[in-house]
């Protein structure tokens, strides 16, 4: 007879044997019914035990396991998929651990080893009392930008604040493959893209901010003001101490589609080619191309405050003012046709931004030693932020922006900027007019005619053995920097 316990939710198997229990032929046992009793007899004082276990629990990107029993020591270990060997010694609190999941990934770019959100698919094991191990199921944490909705913190907008408009998860540095190859951008409320470039006319240092690290390593830096002190915040949490001191018209003849580029070729031309400048590009005759008057504006400011820094700056990089139309739109983009430029078909009506430049060839606008990569028309390496690129750190446009503020994002400054965007060459009750992207003083993207005047912010691309990471965090009080 066999004796023994049980714990609880414990099992065992037993070999069953029966037999008759006086003498017989096989003859005489063949063909008969025979019945057996198994009686299984439960001392009730024994003490049962029941297995200590833990329960887990997702909510949000938090874990949470619930431990049944008494224990003294628990290892948790976090992995990806398979199950993994907990070593790690985790705090009990009220029966329970909790582990919130980094859906990231450490990535080597060219500015050294930096976190990067991703969508991730990630499992708990833990070791009970140094015994048994038990996981949890797989879960998959999204962690990829909502371009329908901007990127901001729950409290920051106005009255009309909600889930609805804003996508509080997706701050800090994200990778989106492109038709160059990779590039590492900053979104949302983030303070580790701060850098200390340059030194301007009156002599103060020149602060910027990181856009992205793009696919060839350059490292594209904003405009962030100037100052012997850092840009700081009002109690209204507006940016001070940033004061760009450059404001401008996109251009001051607007009447015709060729003023919605940096540069164009005849206004009031029969082709869209001719009108644009393409045809001068293709020829080779890019010093007969026509200077926006932003353009020079910015570039004469680069020649006060920049220029002697030139040797740290690519001119292959480029920026890209996209003059490709928009699909499905009437409008031909010369002389004075009503015309949707691409900006506004991507940005305002689908929210689906794209760091790629359409035709290379001819709207991005590269230096004139680099004409292999661009269009080879510029007399300094510099430009402008893309609309794509605003929408990407989490502005929106459409009519969505027209309902609340967005002080959420690290764009949003107080300030109305350009952008290099065309977005429409359009007809009201003033006529004509060319319009330009631009993120507006509450954060949201617009467009509006290149006559307004708004504040400039230039744009430049550092090569990366010139920036310099060393013991610096890119924070506004420990920024990254520039040498030559």
């Amino acid at each position: 007879m066999y004796t023994g316990t049980l714990k609880g939710n414990q099992s065992k198997e037993f070999s069953f044997r029966e037999w008759i229990d006086y003498a017989t032929t096989n003859d005489e046992g063949l063909n008969k019914k025979y019945e057996s009793k198994i009686s299984v007899v439960v001392n009730p004082e024994i003490k049962v035990e029941e297995e200590i276990g833990i329960q887990f629990n997702l909510e949000n990107k938090t874990i949470t396991g619930t431990i049944n029993g008494s224990i003294n020591k628990i290892e948790v270990c976090e992995s990806e998929l398979n199950e993994c060997i907990p070593d790690n010694e985790e705090s009990i609190i009220e029966n329970s651990i909790t582990r919130e999941i980094k859906a990231s990934k450490l990535v080597k770019t060219s500015i050294g080893l930096l976190e990067v959100n991703e969508t991730v698919t990630k499992m708990i094991c833990s070791k009970l009392n140094s015994e048994k191990v038990i996981c949890s199921y797989p879960y998959t944490f999204e962690n990829k930008p909502n371009f329908s909705k901007t990127s901001c913190l729950a409290g920051t907008n106005n009255e009309t604040h909600n889930s609805d408009n804003c996508d509080e998860e997706t701050n800090g540095l994200y990778e989106e493959i492109t038709n160059l190859g990779k590039t590492y951008y900053y979104r949302g409320s983030v303070n580790n893209n701060w850098v200390k470039f340059g030194t301007s006319e009156d002599e103060l240092p020149i602060w910027w901010r990181i856009v992205r690290i793009n696919e060839d390593g350059t490292i594209r830096l904003l405009y962030a003001g100037k100052g012997e002190e850092a840009p700081s915040k009002d109690n209204s949490g507006y940016w001070i101490n940033n004061s760009y001191n450059i404001e401008s018209k996109f251009n001051k003849i607007v009447n015709q589609n060729a003023y919605v580029g940096y540069m164009y070729g005849i206004p009031g031309s029969d082709s869209f080619e001719s009108e644009h400048g393409y045809d001068l590009i293709d020829s080779g005759d890019v010093d007969l191309l026509q200077d926006s008057y932003i353009k020079t504006v910015i570039d004469s400011w680069y020649i006060n405050n920049l220029q002697e820094e030139e040797k740290a700056l690519s001119g292959s990089t480029g920026f890209c003012g996209e003059r490709s139309l928009a699909i499905g739109f009437e409008g031909k983009g010369y002389s004075n046709q009503v015309t949707y430029y691409k900006a506004d078909d991507k940005i305002f009506k689908k929210r689906i931004p794209s760091f790629d430049c359409l035709d290379s060839a001819h709207d991005l606008y590269t230096t004139k030693n680099n004409k292999g990569t661009g269009n080879g028309a510029l007399d300094y390496p510099i430009g402008l932020i893309t609309i794509d690129e605003a929408s990407y750190a989490g502005g929106i446009g459409g009519n969505v922006s027209q309902k609340f503020n967005n002080y959420g994002y690290w764009l949003w400054t107080g300030n109305v900027y350009w952008t290099l965007s065309p977005s429409t060459f359009s007809i009201n009750d003033n006529g004509y007019f060319a319009a330009i992207s631009y993120v507006g003083n509450n954060g949201n993207l617009y467009a509006n005619s290149a006559f307004n005047s708004y504040a400039v912010r230039p744009v430049v691309n550092v090569k990366p053995e010139y920036f310099k990471t060393e013991s610096k965090e890119g924070t506004i009080s420990n920024p990254y920097f520039v040498e030559i």
